[in-house]
This record gives structure tokens, sequence and C-alpha cells, in this order.
């Protein structure tokens, strides 16, 4: 089994590392933690964690089982009160979206209804984030979005059913899905959306959401995003064990990373298991990022004529848009200086990347978990409304100047 991360090292012997490090901290945290202590918090710090979950679409019956895993997970966390998981459903088979809050007992309390669709809107998400503040006010929020992802890709970029036309008209944009108005959202809005919150992280549970253009996207919203930069399973992130982690906070990301690695690695799931790449991303660590690209990109330097990128996506699902970012500006240029630089801005900003051999059948070898788009020349900026993200203003279009 291959494990791999950016630095070029095998993960095996990093993962080996933090487990010195962290001991049985690491173990207690996420996977068989203690019994609760009474109804004493563990620390004095409170955490709301709210879970978007945009299931109106054919992900709807793994959203029902995700939520009953989350109730086992709260079972880890019972009598820490400062600690609290909200849900906001969106369900095809249902006249209404609910709003609610799961409890350690496995309860939940209805906080709000709200009338089917408009769930991919800046107006709906800022109403959901205005409750849960209401609701569960706490000193740090978290962020589960839930749904359907495709990076940073508008348009048809995205082939969901070529051979249905509703499908095939329904201008496929690039996170969530609704049945109601075959609707999808930008990642410009939704970086509005998510704006009015200090959000501590986002975890992206669905596909193709670690790329950088998204991750440039949020980088004002949030310090650490968590995404697949490939199709991830049905399964999602395994909730029973990472609930603790989420509640935990921004010392515990790196460790639900590993957990939902784990989980199609060890073979934890069984139906629909076509492997896992899954990544870390600081945000902060994004303007380095981008002065160290511009850098390369200054002279406009190509690929050698036979490279051959690395594909997060396969073509059935995709006609263009995410490969290997690491795979891709090692083919620009030989300066070793340019390059040096470039990779320890790389590694500060995705100090963590997992992966299985082969993710969807495609060969991950080259994998270093984050994902761009390739604009060989000017006129690739109008497919799919590339021209629309930060990235490219703030970084790609400099090296056809």
């Amino acid at each position: 089994m291959k494990t791999r991360n950016i630095f070029g090292l095998n993960l095996i012997t990093i993962l080996r590392t933090f487990i010195l490090a962290a001991g049985a901290l690491f173990f207690s945290a996420c996977n068989d933690a203690d019994e609760p202590n009474g109804d004493e918090p563990v620390d004095g710090e409170s955490r709301t964690v709210l879970v978007y979950m945009a299931a109106d679409n054919n992900l709807s019956s793994y959203a029902m089982l995700d939520i009953r895993e989350m109730k086992e997970g709260l079972k880890k966390v019972a009598g820490q009160k400062n600690k609290r998981l909200l849900v906001y459903l969106a369900y095809p088979r249902s006249e209404y979206n609910k709003m609610f809050e799961l409890l350690p007992d496995g309860t939940m309390t209805d906080i709000k209804e709200f009338l089917r669709g408009d769930n991919l809107t800046v107006s709906r998400m800022r109403e959901v984030f205005a409750l849960m503040k209401e609701h569960a006010p706490a000193e740090h929020y978290g962020l589960v979005l839930w749904s359907h992802g495709t990076g940073w890709l508008n348009d048809s970029g995205v082939i969901d059913d070529p051979d249905d036309y509703a499908f095939s008209e329904m201008r496929p944009k690039s996170w969530g899905y609704d049945n109601i108005g075959k609707t999808k959202m930008r990642i410009t809005a939704l970086a509005e959306a998510l704006g009015d919150v200090e959000w501590e992280y986002v975890y992206f549970d669905c596909c193709h959401m670690a790329c950088v253009e998204v991750a440039y996207e949020l980088r004002h919203v949030t310090p650490l995003i968590v995404g697949s930069p490939t199709e991830l399973g049905v399964d999602g992130m395994p909730y029973h064990k990472n609930v603790e982690c989420l509640l935990a906070g921004a010392d515990r990301i790196s460790d639900a990373v590993s957990n939902t690695y784990h989980s199609y690695a060890d073979g934890e799931v069984v139906d629909n298991n076509e492997g896992c790449a899954i990544t870390l991303i600081r945000t902060d660590g994004l303007e380095r990022l981008a002065d160290a690209t511009r850098a390369i990109y200054a002279g406009n330097p190509q690929p050698a004529y036979d490279y051959m990128p690395v594909p997060y996506f396969r073509t059935i699902i995709m006609r263009t848009g995410i490969y290997d970012m690491w795979h891709y500006m090692a083919s620009l240029t030989d300066d070793e200086q340019l390059l040096g630089e470039w990779r320890t801005a790389y590694e500060a900003t995705v100090p963590l990347a997992l992966t299985t051999p082969t993710v969807y059948r495609l060969d991950a070898t080259d994998f270093h978990g984050l994902g761009t788009q390739i604009i060989n020349n000017s006129g690739d900026v109008d497919a799919y409304d590339y021209a629309l993200t930060s990235w490219w203003r703030d970084v790609v279009k400099y090296r056809f100047d």
C-alpha cells in the first residue's frame, strides 16, 4: 500500500513520527476516546460545528447514513456541553429543508424549517450561519460542506450525465447540487457567503475541492481547508470517528484527515471503495505560494512538448480542470533556486496530503495533494469561466503580460 505526501517522503515514516510525538493522545482524541468525565468539559473553549448538507440530489441516502454516524460519534463527547453539532439538511423527499442540533443521547432539537430550495444561495447560507450563532454561540466555529463538488469549474466543464438532456442543460458550477432548479454554486459566491463567520476550518466532504483556485478564493475565510483533489467515495468521511476531532478544533483536524484516509486505505469502506486522496491546506501559506508561482510564470515558461500532466479527474466526469500542481510546476523550469523556493512555499501550504495507490483507477504515484488548472495560452482562460477566479487574476494572468 502506498502513502505519499508533498515532501517526497513516504507518509508511513511521517505518520510514525507524528504518532511517537503525540503518543496515546493521538488515538484517544479521535478513535478510542476515554469515557466522558461527567458533565465537565475537556477545556474551557466553546465550539460549534455546522454540517451544511446540500443533499437534495442523488446522494440523499448517504446523508441519512452520515447523520447516523454523527449520532454515534457524539457519544464520545457526551457531557461536554460546550461542544455542539448542528446540521442543515436539504433533502429531496421532504417539503422542507431543516436545521437542527444533534445531541449526544441521539435525539435532535429542531431550530428552523425552510421551504425546499435556495440552498446554494448566499442569502440562505448567511441565514443559516446567523441561526447557528444565535442558537449555539461559541468561541470557535467549524464548517463541513457536504454535497457534490467540482473544484473551480463553472459552466459545462463537468459531465453529469451526457445522455440526459436536462443535465446537459443545467450549466454545472463548482460546489453543491440542488434538484430544485438544477443549481450549483460558484466558489466566488461561496467565499462571499462564508465571509460573515470566522471559521476555524472548512472541511469539504465532497469531490474535487482541494485545488489552488478554491483554496485561494477562500484564503480570507478560514485558516484551514480540508478537501479531496480527486473524486471522493460516496461514504465520505467517517463521521463516527471524526465528530470528536471536528469538535476538538484545529489541533485535531489532521487527525480527521488521517481517519478519512485510513477508512479507505485500511478497507473499512467495503462498498464502492475506489481509494482516497485527501489534503490539509493552510491558507496562510497561499500568498507566498502565489508569489513563488508568479516568479516561475514571469518568463512565460512552457512545458516540454511531450509533457503529460497528472490528472485528478476521470474523463468520463470532467473534460478539463484539475491537475497535480507540484508535478506541473516542476515541468516549467529547471532553475533550482526558483523551484526550491516554490517547493518551500508549497510545503508550508500543504502540510499533509494522503493518497492510496490508486483513486478511481487513476495512478496516484505522482499525486502531491493540490490541483490546478493548466493555462498554456491566454485563450484557455475563457474555458469554463476560469477568468472569474482570483487565482487567475492575481497569479496566472501575469504569465501572459
